[in-house]
This record gives structure tokens, sequence and C-alpha cells, in this order.
């Protein structure tokens, strides 16, 4: 009944003695916007926003420093293996309605793994580590070993042991092996007349 629209107008108790205006008061509707962790090893994802309809909504950044192991934080995704819509931290959401937001991990190009080279004791029975290369490559890309030269060894494709190639791990764990055997040569004296 007032254009400040304070007090509500009550249609069964109220009572019209003369003329008078009565003013609409609406209420936007409103969207929530909830956010995920998606696979982070540490940090929270953000509080809900509530957005308000026709009313764009500055999205959240990375406000509870989640973290994942191998990985960087680089935005959110409608979907959570990263396939459906980007949206920068920072960013404005604009649509009509309620979403999911899933955190979007880029993987890291740095990370960590190992291959092992174990050449053939003299007894032929064991091996031996004899060098070790500290690698780096993107998590979960496939790493492959290179195999090395060494005078008096050739590589043993077959050893039940090799582990030629694998997945490189978020936590730097991957480890490849390469296995050498020594060459062996038959020498014959022949007796001098």
């Amino acid at each position: 009944e007032e254009s400040e629209c304070l007090y509500r107008w009550n249609f069964e108790k109220d009572v019209v003695v003369s003329d008078m205006t009565l003013y609409a008061k609406w209420t936007a509707y409103t969207y929530m916007v909830t956010y995920h962790a998606n696979g982070a090893t540490g940090g929270l994802p953000p509080a809900d926003q509530e957005k308000i309809h026709d009313v764009d909504l500055v999205l959240w950044g990375n406000t509870g420093i989640l973290v994942r192991e191998g990985y960087t934080f680089s935005g959110w995704n409608t979907l959570a293996n990263g396939s459906g819509t980007d949206y920068a931290a920072g960013s404005s959401y604009a649509a009509d309605a309620s979403v999911m937001l899933y955190t979007k991990w880029t993987p890291n190009s740095d990370t960590e793994y190992t291959v092992e080279h174990y050449r053939q004791d003299v007894s032929g029975n064991e091996y031996t580590k004899y060098e070790t290369e500290n690698k780096t490559g993107t998590t979960g890309s496939i790493a492959v070993a290179t195999a090395k030269s060494y005078p008096g060894f050739t590589m043993n494709t077959s050893h039940g042991s090799i582990v030629a190639n694998g997945t490189i791990a978020a936590d730097g764990t991957l480890v490849l092996k390469l296995y050498y055997d020594r060459e062996t040569f038959t020498v014959i004296f022949a007796e001098n007349e």
C-alpha cells in the first residue's frame, strides 16, 4: 500500500475505506552455484553462491586453496571430466539456472618419474642397479624408457621384471626398469705347432 513496499497488504484482514493504490513487490528468482573439489587432495571448495535472475554473478576463484598433487588449478567446468563449459576464476556467470561447477585441473608437465638400468652380474644369475635417471613428464601421460648403450652389454627385452613404459603418476612414483645382459664370447685357443 506504499511505494517502498515495507508493509504487506493482507487481503483477508485489511479493509479498503477509500481509494488507494496497491504496489506489487516482486522477488526475483534465485539460482544456486555450487562448487565441487573434483579430486582435490587438499583445501576446500568455495562456499555456494546465489545468483539472482537477470543479474550476472562473479564466480569465486580458488578461495579454499584447493590443491591436487601433479596438477594445477585452472578454473571451473560444468562437467567433472572437464569436457563441459569452462569458467575462469573471477569470470561472470550469466545463465539463469542452478549449476554445479567442478574444479578444472591441468596436468603438470614437470612431474617426476625414474628410469633404473640394471646390468647382469658376472655370475649371470643376478642383476644390479647400475644407473638411475631422474626424469620429468606430464602427469597422466605415458613415459617410455630409452635404452642406454653400455659397452659389453645388450638390452634384455624379455626379462620378467622389465618395465619399459608406464603412466606418469601424479605423486612421482613411476619407476621404469630396463635390464641388460652381458655379452658373451667363445674363445678358442688353437695349439701352435
